[in-house]
């Protein structure tokens, strides 16, 4: 009997749910959680998109339903408002809050993300420009919207995924949409990535490697920022007024002083989002230098620095 890898989760015997868009991947997911756990164990989660065409809507429905018909399990479905629009980012926030709206009562949600999904995000992460830490790629598990997502698949080599989906029987649903070359994720998968298979045999399962390295690396150095903020904590002088000493920043490793200065935008702009490298890089170097007076670069969420001869503000105008 051929021996099967397992998905792992967050945490066993207890009630989780499953992503469930009616694709392969998606399918796979639950389907072998059911194999595993049983179907009393697992709640299916639709995402109706509801500005898609409604023939494509009405039949892809009709397939998630069959699907959790066959294997016994409880379907959820929620209906995206139109006018979301139509951005990669905006439908992947539009369906988080959707799945936390319909799994807060569950211990966690399963996402269908494999080993092709992870290489195709680092690639991406390379063309934007990003810092070391983007080739860590995806996270196995994370926290959002107040709920815990769990991405086992990752954990399938390219030769495991690929038996695992030769193994599925029931029938997938194929949304058209993924054929679309607006989006940059289908070019990446119908454009780019046969031409890697073709220049470098094998690249998924290297890039990959690289991404358990560079998380890793990430891992000790989210280790060393949370020992810094324990050691050098930000003074509230008011809710629009924080001070800092400033001289232990000058001893700082230039990558561990950019990290940290991530951090501390990130802090306070709620979040990375509209967070660039320039950010990034003039907070940094005005924060471990000796310089005087305001800086006059102001970042996401109207805060600037002002600087003191001993301490570091930080403000919001």
């Amino acid at each position: 009997m051929e021996d099967f890898p397992k998905l792992s989760c967050p945490k066993p015997q207890a009630k989780g749910g499953v992503a469930l868009s009616g694709g392969r991947d998606s399918l796979l997911a639950l389907d072998d959680l059911v194999r595993r756990d049983g179907p009393n164990s697992w709640v299916a989660l639709h995402v109706d998109h509801g500005s898609r065409n409604l023939e494509s809507r009405e039949a892809e429905c009709r397939e998630v339903e069959k699907q959790c018909h066959y294997l016994g399990v409880e379907l959820r479905r929620k209906v995206l408002a139109s006018g979301i629009g139509d951005s990669e980012e905006a439908l992947r926030d539009a369906r988080y809050v959707a799945l936390a709206t319909m799994g807060d009562d569950l211990d966690f949600v399963v996402l269908g993300h494999h080993v092709h999904d992870q290489v195709e995000t680092i690639l991406m992460k390379i063309l934007r420009g990003s810092d070391l830490g983007g080739l860590a790629g995806m996270p196995s598990a994370f926290e959002r919207n107040g709920v815990l997502f769990s991405r086992p698949m990752l954990e399938w080599s390219e030769d495991e995924l690929e038996r695992m989906r030769e193994r599925l029987t029931l029938d997938a649903f194929e949304d058209p949409s993924n054929e679309e070359s607006r989006y940059l994720r289908n070019r990446f998968r119908h454009e780019l990535t046969p031409l890697l298979n073709d220049l470098s045999p094998g690249w998924v399962g290297r890039l990959s490697g690289l991404a358990d390295s560079a998380r890793l690396w990430k891992g000790g150095l989210e280790a060393k920022l949370d020992q810094l903020s324990k050691e050098h904590i930000w003074e509230r002088v008011d809710e629009n007024h924080y001070k800092m000493a400033r001289e232990w920043l000058e001893a700082l490793d230039p990558y561990i002083l950019r990290a940290w200065s991530r951090r501390q935008l990130e802090w306070v702009a709620e979040g990375a989002k509209g967070i660039t490298r320039r950010h990034v890089d003039s907070f940094a170097e005005f924060a471990s230098s000796d310089k005087l007076g305001s800086h006059s670069y102001n970042f996401p969420g109207k805060w600037r620095l002002r600087g003191q001869k001993r301490w570091l503000h930080l403000l919001r105008s």
